[in-house]
């Protein structure tokens, strides 16, 4: 009785103590290129990870899903990519308008990964949207 008592202390013990980046995080984060727009917020989710933007821009469009000039979050660390599959809210190149508020879905990210970048593809770096360093809170 005593030995299962003490191991069902160690599993709880072990599952208060792992991280994970789970949940919806307000990050409220400048594009690294322009004051038009925000990275308002972020949802992890183990079937997708959702991004809200805020753009101030009159002329504003995403990449479609697939495109080599879509939106992607690297993991610089591991050097891999997880691509866009989704975009609400935003016109989709090649048209071209103002969105206030648009929201952005990914592949899912792994539990383990707290620090990444978000940027377009093959787009000319000096109009390309990029957010380095995006780091979630450890929960």
């Amino acid at each position: 009785m005593r030995t299962t008592a003490i191991f069902l202390l160690l599993v709880l013990l072990a599952a208060c103590t792992i991280k994970t980046n789970r949940g919806t995080h307000e990050l409220n984060m400048k594009c690294s290129n322009t004051d038009s727009l925000y990275l308002k917020s972020i949802e992890i989710t183990d079937q997708f990870t959702k991004i809200n933007f805020k753009s101030s821009s009159e002329s504003c469009r995403a990449y479609p899903p697939g495109s080599e000039k879509a939106m992607s979050i690297k993991d610089v660390a591991k050097n891999k990519s997880y691509k866009l599959t989704k975009a609400e809210g935003v016109p989709i190149a090649p048209a071209n308008g103002k969105a206030t508020d648009f929201t952005l879905t990914f592949e899912p990210l792994p539990k383990d990964l707290f620090k990444f970048d978000i940027y377009e593809g093959t787009v000319d770096p000096k109009w390309a949207w990029t957010f380095y360093n995006v780091t979630i809170p450890i929960k």
